[in-house]
């Protein structure tokens, strides 16, 4: 290995490092002044705007092709004996409680939220400060312990935690989401948790919505300071994704795919793809709010005050380069203006692999 990939290692894990602590760190901190008026799209009061500024954007009819689900739609029979635990595949601060977000307005969609843990993180129910990472641990006890909180009368069971693939987690070991799927896999197959068995359920599905993010969206996180090493970390973010759903998709998983730009500006579009692939969902509203007392608690520290398509009309995607015709960055080579040439070939297989599995 050159020193410069060297550098390039080092410097990757090290940023990896830091993000890990982040967010293993329990976040404390008195809201400032103000905060009730940002509408923020992920956690520590990331990717945020304020809610007072004009809509600058609009997302266009013809962006619109998939037909939605109408209010009184016959939705799929859902099996009284069977549920899906879906999992959130998404880099830690690239956008997952945006993600949650949409979902919670399925009627079909338990969530970790009623634990009261910081942003709805499952991480926070097996340890105070999130030092154990569900996915690096026996998924059995995971499940016992998500059993408590989850609304097991709903369907959809979700898992919202950062994922951090290739990081050193303190006291644990390094993020390894191929071992963490075997963990699930052994765990699922049975038997199933106590609380399963006292709602009659026998059967547990898995199925993955892994979200990417183009990484001129970037721009928008506070976490990215726009370095070449930096740039560095989001392609290899991306790689981290094409290799592990290469993986998934070998042992036969089911893997949804979605870019958090189509979730941010063509919000309707996305809704109506998550309900045609995931018909048990029901109808999904992209101007859902989420409710404290309901869909939302005091502990989780939520800082996504308003929608995800309120948050979407309120940035315009040329601010940062993007076309949403083209569902692409339009500045340098698929938004990467730092890295050398030598790059290009890597950011172009990883870029257009996902484009085309978002579509």
């Amino acid at each position: 290995m050159s020193s410069a990939s060297s550098l390039s290692v080092v410097l990757l894990f090290g940023l990896l490092a830091n993000a890990v602590a982040l967010r293993l760190h329990h976040v404390t901190t008195k809201e400032k002044p103000g905060d009730e008026d940002m509408i923020c799209m992920d956690g520590s009061k990331d990717m945020c705007i304020d809610k007072d500024s004009p809509d600058v954007y609009e997302e266009a009819s013809e962006q619109k092709p998939l037909e939605l689900i109408a209010e009184d739609a016959t939705l799929p029979e859902l099996p009284s004996d069977r549920r899906t635990l879906l999992i959130g595949a998404v880099h830690a601060f690239h956008g997952s409680t945006a993600l949650e977000e949409i979902l919670m307005s399925s009627p079909q969609v338990a969530t970790l939220c009623t634990a009261n843990g910081y942003q709805c993180e499952g991480a926070y129910i097996l340890s105070p400060h999130a030092e154990v990472r569900p996915h690096m641990m026996d998924w059995s006890v995971t499940l016992a312990a998500f059993s408590e909180h989850w609304d097991l009368k709903k369907h959809f069971l979700f898992e919202k935690d950062p994922w951090l693939p290739g990081a050193n987690v303190p006291t644990v070991g390094v993020d390894d989401p191929k071992l963490a799927h075997e963990q699930i896999r052994k765990a699922v197959a049975g038997p199933l948790p106590q609380k399963f068995e006292e709602e009659g359920i026998k059967h547990l599905d898995v199925e993955y919505l892994m979200m990417w993010r183009p990484v001129c969206m970037a721009k928008l996180s506070s976490h990215y300071a726009d370095t070449i090493e930096d740039e560095e970390v989001e392609l290899s973010n991306l790689e981290q994704m094409v290799e592990f759903h290469k993986y998934l998709t070998s042992k036969k998983e089911t893997v949804h795919v979605m870019s958090f730009a189509d979730l941010v500006w063509l919000p309707k579009r996305t809704a109506s793809r998550l309900q045609k692939d995931l018909p048990r969902l029901g109808k999904l509203n992209e101007e859902y709010v989420p409710e404290m007392g309901k869909d939302i608690h005091p502990g989780n520290l939520w800082k996504a005050e308003g929608s995800v398509a309120e948050f979407g009309r309120k940035i315009d995607p040329e601010s940062v380069q993007y076309s949403v015709k083209d569902h692409s960055c339009t500045e340098g080579a698929s938004g990467f203006v730092l890295l050398p040439a030598e790059y290009g070939p890597r950011i172009a297989a990883a870029t257009e692999y996902l484009k085309v599995l978002s579509q």
